[in-house]
């Protein structure tokens, strides 16, 4: 941290001018020099506020650019009996709710999609982290009985 960072006023811009000038009026009141010759400061006085300025809201720019955390991939093994027989309304009504629980958790989880088979559900979510899945699947009351964190994703290219 530089001097002037540590100089800057958290002030409203305003606020700090007319005290400024009522300062210099103050200095001047009853001698004979006239208050004007003390205004040539003003611009002196307005470039280091406008340095601060900048600086704090720089400052405000680099927070809020942070980057959030990165979301990973993960495979999610649900064992459910006879999933692989509900019709295509039931699927539906599970996915709905799915969805409505994931609106609510916000924007840090994603679910891709998911492969219905005999008695299993694999489904492949992004995700801040792991926390979020399992409370994913304690809202929607399905199970998570394993979840995996994708290290790497291959295919018939990856031979090339």
């Amino acid at each position: 941290m530089n001097v002037l960072e540590k100089q800057c006023p958290k002030l409203p811009f305003t606020f700090v001018m007319n005290q400024v000038i009522k300062n210099i009026l103050v200095m001047h009141k009853g001698k004979n020099s006239h208050p004007a010759r003390s205004l040539f400061f003003v611009p002196v006085v307005l470039l280091v506020l406008a340095s601060c300025n900048h600086l704090n809201n720089n400052h405000k720019k680099d927070k809020a650019m942070e980057k959030p955390k990165e979301m990973s991939t993960f495979v999610i093994e649900r064992e459910i009996k006879h999933i692989g027989s509900s019709t295509a309304q039931e699927l539906k009504e599970g996915s709905k709710k799915s969805n409505a629980v994931l609106n609510e958790l916000g924007p840090d989880i994603e679910w891709d999609h998911s492969y219905v088979v005999d008695n299993k559900l694999y489904c492949i979510y992004k995700a801040r982290d792991e926390s979020l899945i399992k409370e994913h699947a304690r809202k929607v009351g399905v199970p998570a009985n394993s979840i995996s964190k994708v290290s790497a994703i291959i295919d018939p290219n990856t031979a090339e």
